[in-house]
């Protein structure tokens, strides 16, 4: 007797699994990296920090970590968040103040990298109504892009717009770019970009 089964369906869930281990991944490196290296800065006895510098770096340090355990949070929900049970809390949100705040938390791998940052924001773009945790981690991941792929002294321009009833946000960089066909999954779920070849 031979017993046929369509395995399809089985093989697109673990190719969703392998997609879903390597977002959550990223999601998750950018955090801790942040925090190993204010700690590396704390403790490195060849740079001497003020006491004023510590206590900023171990500030940014708690931010960082608040944003991953949240992020974990969020993980452990994720059962609730796909039958819709979800509660967002929506409240007024100053985008300039978000990203300033991303940018700070980056602040030691911009130094590093020798990135110059600059932020352009209307004086009509200054509020939305959105989920604060949301925006914010959703500048985190394209502010934490324009950083980790950037070249050695680069530049990010970040510009916030309005537009009659809608916010734009462009956010051009001098580092690598998407692939042709890494943008046609640009929008996909759990597509995390792999490319490594700097930007022509």
């Amino acid at each position: 007797m031979v017993v046929i089964k369509n395995i399809t369906a089985l093989k697109k869930i673990e190719q969703l699994k392998s997609q879903f281990v390597s977002m959550v991944s990223h999601e998750l490196k950018a955090p801790v990296a942040a925090v190993y290296g204010f700690l590396n800065l704390i403790t490195d006895e060849k740079i001497k920090l003020t006491s004023e510098q510590q206590q900023d770096y171990l500030h940014r340090s708690q931010l960082r970590l608040d944003s991953l355990l949240k992020m974990v949070n969020e993980l452990l929900d994720i059962s609730r968040m796909e039958t819709k049970n979800v509660k967002r809390e929506i409240k007024q949100v100053c985008v300039e103040e978000v990203v300033k705040s991303v940018l700070e938390l980056f602040q030691v791998e911009i130094s590093k990298k020798g990135i110059s940052v600059s932020l352009n924001c209307g004086s009509d773009a200054a509020c939305i109504k959105a989920d604060y945790d949301e925006i914010t981690r959703l500048f985190t991941n394209f502010i934490s892009n324009a950083i980790k792929y950037n070249k050695e002294n680069g530049s990010v321009l970040i510009t916030i717009s309005k537009s009659e009833d809608y916010l734009i946000t462009e956010i051009k960089d001098t580092g690598i770019g998407l692939k042709p066909e890494e943008k046609k999954k640009l929008f996909s779920e759990f597509f995390v970009q792999r490319t490594s070849s700097p930007n022509q």
